[in-house]
């Protein structure tokens, strides 16, 4: 064999990773696009149509009447920017959605190799691409997508072995465009500063504000939009977040509270530091959001490696981040460690808060990080300083779904790849030395691959199941294809299309709780729960809102189409669709039985179906 043609064979076998990195590539676009275009049916998405339409009417109608509780108007201008294009919101949706994802697994593996090696990064960028929560979002019509795939850019630049003026730039100017997009991207923003300062063990205020004035600049389009429109740098208010859903709260204060938020001419953040805060903060710090990684008790979406089983990504993640730390740890840090773990439980468990476990785990392990922190590479401090910042700013609020945490996405895939291939052969070894046995390392970390990746494929059908159709978790009938949802989600457009063909349906209020059912209708939506109001109001009470308080009017006003910020138009609903459900007042139920004499004489039947509970009025006035 010639010099050369033995210098093709080694970089034909150097290139072989990234060879099937691409393939990893290809085969999660082509699955994803599939499930997204050919199997999705995506009628029953709520929250797109709300960012749509907000969009919409702040492009061309009445601005200053939009809200948006918490989050930027970004994603609501572009859906509807680009809706002009393809003409179809959920088509728009889905496109960002696959394509996007797809550039987040292609990216992860070029970050994870700044950060650590080829064979690391395809595994991590394996992990990422079957995560079952992420595979579902690469699938569905929500707005987490692209402004990870931003934040993933910039952790390309953050993480390279040696940091330019050129990549701090860049960095700043991708996270400020994902700032316009979601919230959750300037968190990581701000997460990203501490690392800045003491990069290469010494402070840099110079590359520390480089950054931030560019992350400013590219996020200026979205400051001046608020300060023409509404006289405020930021309008939208994530706090209201942590004043809607916690563990502690004062619903009536708390409602006063959003009321006069929504209907006061912008808003400014605003968090009041008192005990129902403190309460609030650690919960969300110690139980509600690890929990979002980690176990699947209250939330099957989670982020966990293995997602059904409690826990187990506990382990390796934070397994991965001792290996990242680049350091012989001693026996003697082994003992205090597990000592310190120790007392803490002890104490959780006398004070009866063993929820907060996650505190006898973390804190000894944040210790022996700090005291590593001169061992570890430099490219490698914000794997480990992100998260930890990025976490401390999210516990304000209770996190509900793992898509808020996206922005670290790359981090828990990336330390678990770190300890299966670096982790577990340094234990393997140890364990050979001990017992003079030969175990073979390969056979191992192939067995944990192959478990990881087929539990992860089979809760992801299992996840998609029940979130594009409703199902219940069946382990026993994996792979069943008689999904009970798909027939509602198709009622749902029918219904809507029905409508469409009334006299001058665009003029006219449609009072419901499915915003899909408006949205086929091409009318004007009155949003409601079906659960407001007193109990026992008459059902021309509840239409006309006679019996609701001022926080559900304000609430229906911001999720109805207009949005009607400042209560301007207080319409009555010209049709009503009733949908049965177990927590609808009993007065409205009459409205199951259109035969019913107390349903008022001016509600004509158009639609009835008993299976579905589905029933559509239209009320006829003076």
């Amino acid at each position: 064999m010639s010099v050369r043609n033995f210098q093709n064979l080694k970089l034909a076998k150097k290139d072989s990773v990234t060879i099937i990195s691409f393939i990893v590539v290809i085969i999660f676009f082509a699955s994803a696009s599939y499930v997204a275009f050919i199997i999705d049916n995506p009628t029953r998405d709520h929250d797109l149509l709300a960012y749509y339409y907000a969009g919409q009417q702040t492009l061309y109608g009445d601005r200053e009447n939009v809200y948006l509780a918490g989050t930027p108007i970004g994603w609501s201008v572009l859906l509807a920017l680009s809706d002009n294009v393809v003409d179809d919101v959920f088509v728009t949706a889905k496109l960002f959605s696959v394509f996007f994802a797809t550039g987040i697994v292609l990216l992860s593996f070029y970050i994870v190799k700044n950060i650590f090696n080829k064979q690391v990064a395809l595994l991590a960028q394996t992990l990422i691409a079957i995560t079952p929560f992420f595979h579902v979002e690469a699938i569905i019509t929500h707005g987490e997508i692209l402004p990870v795939f931003l934040i993933f850019f910039s952790f390309y630049f953050i993480t390279k072995k040696k940091l330019s003026k050129r990549d701090v730039i860049l960095c700043g100017i991708f996270l400020g465009l994902a700032s316009m997009l979601r919230y959750q991207a300037a968190v990581v923003a701000i997460s990203c500063l501490p690392f800045f300062l003491i990069q290469y063990k010494k402070i840099h205020l110079s590359k520390t504000i480089l950054f931030s004035v560019f992350f400013i600049i590219a996020l200026s389009p979205l400051l001046i939009f608020n300060f023409l429109t509404f006289g405020t740098l930021i309008e939208s208010d994530p706090s209201l977040h942590f004043l809607h859903s916690n563990e502690f709260e004062n619903n009536l204060a708390l409602e006063k509270t959003l009321t006069e938020r929504i209907e006061s001419t912008g808003s400014v953040i605003f968090f009041e530091i008192d005990e129902t805060f403190i309460k609030n903060y650690f919960y969300n710090l110690f139980v509600n959001n690890p929990n979002l990684i980690f176990q699947s008790t209250h939330n099957i979406s989670n982020m966990s490696p293995i997602p059904f089983i409690q826990y187990v990504g506990i382990p390796l993640i934070l397994g991965g981040a001792i290996v990242a730390f680049n350091r012989h740890i001693e026996k003697k840090e082994i003992l205090f460690l597990a000592i310190a773990s120790f007392i803490i439980m002890i104490f959780l468990i006398m004070n009866d808060n063993t929820e907060y476990f996650f505190i006898a785990i973390i804190i000894p392990v944040l210790v022996l990080g700090i005291r590593s922190i001169k061992e570890i590479e430099q490219n490698v401090l914000p794997l480990l300083i992100i998260p930890i910042c990025f976490f401390t700013m999210m516990a304000i609020i209770a996190v509900p779904t793992p898509p808020d945490l996206f922005g670290i996405l790359l981090i828990p895939p990336t330390l678990t790849a770190l300890f299966i291939l670096k982790g577990i052969p340094k234990i393997i070894q140890f364990k050979q030395l001990q017992n003079k046995k030969t175990i073979n390392v390969k056979i191992i970390i192939i067995f944990i691959i192959s478990i990881i990746i087929i539990s992860n494929l089979i809760f992801s059908y299992e996840l998609q199941a029940m979130l594009l159709y409703g199902d219940n978790f069946d382990w026993k009938d994996v792979f069943r294809t008689n999904h009970s949802y798909e027939n509602s989600s198709h009622e749902i457009k029918q219904v809507g299309e029905m409508l469409s063909k009334e006299p001058s349906i665009k003029n006219k209020y449609i009072m419901t709780s499915e915003i899909n059912f408006t949205h086929y209708a091409n009318a004007k939506h009155l949003a409601v729960d079906f659960n407001e109001g007193t109990q026992d109001a008459t059902i021309m009470d509840y239409v006309s809102r006679q019996s609701w308080s001022d926080f559900e009017i304000a609430v229906s006003n911001i999720y109805s189409i207009p949005n009607d910020r400042y209560n301007k138009y207080s319409p009555l609903p010209d049709y009503l669709i009733y949908v049965d459900d177990h927590n609808n007042i009993p007065s409205l139920r009459v409205l199951q039985n259109p035969d019913d004499p107390n349903i008022p004489k001016n509600f004509e039947i158009l639609y009835e179906n008993d299976k579905s509970g589905i029933f559509v009025y239209k009320i006829k006035y003076e």
